[in-house]
């Protein structure tokens, strides 16, 4: 339950939580908050086990990485293996999720993306690494190319494939529509401050829910939202 609905290790000392556990079976003793952590992590060590078995049967594997920023403003980098098991179900893990010291140089990428291969003994399997497409990380992937190459366990041959590298669609679609939005960012940046203002003011607000009824356009209409320029289809 606190894995599934990330609540935190202290709910086993809340009040309300306590009375709660005892009215529904007064004879179940609560673990301790040091206990629920310790017995979170064993499961967590445990899982990571079953699945590093997994990883270990295959003979391909496919990772995927990018940079992440928490409200707190602290930067993760989240690694996601991707793989087809043997009933051919294509599988996939978040097998590291950890904050990324600045700043972040190809080396410090790529001595990180090391690190985890070498943890979850597959730096010989990796076929593809996908990746936003930034410069930092084109020198991030080949350095990450030499680091499998230089431990090959088959010298002569190469260890990885032209195809290596892979540019993540989703960010190149995403430079050539911010390129294309400025196209026409005039009628962009006027549209935007538009709903700034209807969103300025529940009198505003309400305005605006009166012009869709005299406008007999549907009332369920979603109110306009703002764009968030990290989703390129947000605009």
């Amino acid at each position: 339950m606190v894995i599934k609905h990330e609540y935190p290790f202290s709910i086993v000392e809340h009040k309300g939580f306590i009375n709660f556990i005892q009215t529904a079976q007064p004879r179940f003793v609560l673990p301790g908050r040091k206990t629920l952590r310790n017995d979170c992590m064993k499961l967590f060590q445990q899982l990571k086990r079953f699945e590093m078995e997994n990883i270990n049967k295959i003979n391909h594997l496919a990772i995927t990485t990018n940079l992440w920023t928490s409200s707190d403003l602290t930067r993760y980098m989240v690694v996601t293996a991707h793989y087809i098991n043997d009933e051919w179900n294509l599988i996939k893990r978040i097998i590291s999720f950890r904050p990324l010291l600045s700043p972040h140089t190809s080396q410090v990428i790529s001595d990180r993306l090391s690190q985890i291969l070498l943890e979850w003994k597959a730096l010989n399997k990796v076929a593809f690494v996908t990746l936003d497409n930034a410069s930092s990380n084109n020198v991030a992937v080949s350095q990450l190319q030499q680091f499998i190459h230089d431990r090959s366990q088959t010298p002569g041959i190469p260890a990885t494939s032209n195809f290596f590298h892979i540019r993540c669609a989703a960010h190149v679609i995403n430079l050539i529509v911010k390129d294309g939005l400025k196209q026409i960012s005039g009628p962009i940046e006027r549209l935007r401050e538009s709903v700034k203002f209807i969103h300025g003011s529940s009198s505003r607000m309400e305005s605006f829910e009166r012009a869709i009824v005299a406008s007999n356009l549907d009332p369920k209409i979603q109110h306009p939202s703002k764009d968030v320029p990290t989703r390129w289809n947000a605009t």
